[in-house]
């Protein structure tokens, strides 16, 4: 089966996915979750891609980015994968790849679908039973998005921008869409 063609646009938003090898355990300890993040800002910075939400679960990685140059998303996940490979690999006396392949990406095309991505990232831990409520979850953008606890990795989109003229404003909005989902707790 042939791999679909990846969009390597400019100022195009994407959900992106990386899953570990074989869904193995990617972050073992706390020290590992924050060199991701680490790498996350670092790569964020140097490839200029903007990272709006992102969570780390303990075998996949789900983040929604923006690339500001054509090809910088993949120039991004490549960085932050070897970056990260070799630190485990270093660590814990190991060889070989974290990652189960090549990264995914899916195209957000309407503002429904990119806020849907938002709570789809920051509810993974949610789902998963590891936490009640999302902002309860330490590796996650959703205690700046509902908190508004300072983020170094964050910028913010236009239309999470949109959700309000001050950002207790745009905070009060983002957490009144988490009351929609019957199957989980309305507050973040």
């Amino acid at each position: 089966m042939a791999r679909k063609p990846r969009v390597h646009d400019a100022n195009v938003t994407q959900h992106v996915i990386q899953r570990g090898c074989n869904r193995n355990v990617c972050f073992f300890n706390e020290a590992d979750y924050q060199f991701y993040l680490d790498g996350l800002k670092i790569a964020s910075e140097k490839m200029t891609c903007e990272v709006h939400a992102y969570v780390l679960m303990s075998n996949h990685v789900h983040l929604l980015v923006t690339p500001r140059k054509e090809g910088a998303l993949a120039g991004f996940m490549k960085l932050i994968g070897q970056r990260y490979t070799q630190y485990v690999n270093y660590r814990y006396e190991r060889t070989g790849s974290m990652w189960e392949g090549r990264y995914k990406s899916s195209v957000i095309d309407t503002d429904l679908y990119l806020l849907t991505c938002y709570r789809y990232i920051e509810l993974n831990p949610v789902r998963a039973g590891m936490t009640q409520r999302p902002s309860e979850y330490r590796w996650s953008s959703a205690r700046w998005h509902g908190l508004g606890e300072r983020d170094e990795i964050v910028r913010d989109h236009e239309l999470y921008n949109k959700l309000g003229v001050t950002e207790a404003e745009r905070q009060a909005h983002y957490r009144a869409l988490f009351r929609y989902d019957v199957n989980l707790k309305p507050a973040i």
